[in-house]
């Protein structure tokens, strides 16, 4: 029969191909990027001293703001004014702390010094009695040393912990005012997605800090009072020394254990075995329970990563490179997440959801990029 009439239907026009990238382009790009990469990294290592400072500011701005805010929202008064109050009320905390059980922690700690001193010159006596001196070489002489190391920078050690309070209340106070600052550093079509970038790395530190500091208290009570429980001498110190720790993942865990188990080895090698599992139970209610409460809302550091992390910026800071490597690496890692994997690499598949809905880039602006109209 003939066609009724019916047309079939017409199909849509082809989509136009962007045009092809310019190879040139896109070596010049990483070219760039190299070089900034490179910049940054020798600036970094140049002025250590000044970018750890810096971030250890930052870090007690992130208490402070945390805590500021978390009371603003409770009472209703502004979050400038909260900020300021729980500084006082810290200092206040803790120099009451110190007027009530300082004396009897500093006598702790003398004598623990002494204990461990005497523990470390009975080990070297023992070693060199079996032909293994050469192990210890000339550490013997050098403890006196490093005590008047010690004593000696304690002024420039006080002078460096009064600028990093006063800096981070700065920051804590008004963070808006150097975000804004750090944000002119980018291109102006890139200002939206870094200032939104910057504030995920604030909130991801200042969660972390402050479970951190959760798990430290928990750990140094569980530590300081099994310790008095079991009849350990000097508990109290030991479980502050526990706590304190705590701040350096897998590495304070062992080292807070080393003097609590040579002190208790002065009692026998059964109360070393319950200071042992003592050790083991605390930490592990704080890895187990605790730390995935408080902390379910940071990033989730690998525990390779966060050992090659504290590997590295011992090499380039020192010894307080241990203190700042995870906290640093969490907030490296949102940026890595946001800026090159999301921005440049255009994955919207890991971590949180996007940001931003928009596709941006880092190195070319949106004009650069879209296809001709």
């Amino acid at each position: 029969m003939p066609d009724s009439g019916a047309r079939a239907p017409t199909p849509p026009p082809p989509t136009p191909l962007p045009p092809p990238r310019d190879p040139l382009h896109g070596i010049a790009n990483i070219l760039r990027t190299a070089c900034i990469v490179i910049a940054v990294g020798a600036l970094l290592w140049v002025m250590a001293d000044a970018v750890l400072v810096i971030f250890l500011a930052v870090l007690i701005a992130a208490v402070l703001r945390g805590l500021g805010t978390a009371l603003a929202r409770r009472t209703g008064i502004g979050v400038t004014f909260a900020v300021v109050a729980v500084f006082f009320l810290l200092f206040a905390a803790i120099a009451g702390g110190a007027w009530g059980i300082g004396p009897h922690l500093a006598e702790e700690a003398r004598q623990l010094w002494s204990q461990l001193s005497r523990q470390i010159g009975t080990f070297q006596q023992a070693l060199r009695r079996l032909g293994l001196g050469s192990l210890i070489g000339g550490s013997a002489g050098e403890l006196p040393q490093m005590v008047g190391l010690v004593a000696s920078s304690a002024l420039g050690f006080v002078a460096a912990v009064l600028v990093i309070l006063a800096t981070g209340l700065y920051f804590a106070v008004a963070p808006g005012t150097y975000i804004e600052g750090t944000i002119r550093l980018v291109p102006i079509w890139y200002r939206g997605r870094a200032r939104q970038i910057i504030r995920e790395m604030g909130t991801t530190l200042e969660g972390w800090l402050l479970g951190q500091l959760i798990d430290m208290a928990i750990v140094g009570l569980l530590v300081g009072g099994g310790l008095g429980l079991l009849g350990v001498p000097l508990a109290m110190v030991l479980g502050v020394i526990a706590g304190l720790f705590t701040f350096v993942p897998y590495f304070g865990t062992i080292a807070s254990m080393v003097p609590a188990l040579l002190v208790a080895l002065t009692q026998g090698l059964r109360q070393a075995l319950w200071v042992l599992l003592l050790f083991l139970l605390a930490h592990g209610v704080e890895g187990y329970l605790v730390s995935p409460f408080v902390q379910r809302r940071t990033v989730r550091l690998p525990p390779a990563l966060t050992v090659l992390a504290m590997v590295l910026l011992t090499s380039v800071f020192g010894l307080s490179g241990v203190l700042i490597a995870t906290p640093l690496v969490a907030v490296l890692m949102v940026g890595v997440t946001r800026v090159y994997v999301e921005d440049i690499l255009g994955d919207r598949t890991v971590g949180q959801d996007p940001i931003c809905g928009t596709g941006w880039y880092w190195f070319t602006s949106p004009d650069e990029t879209a296809p001709d109209q």
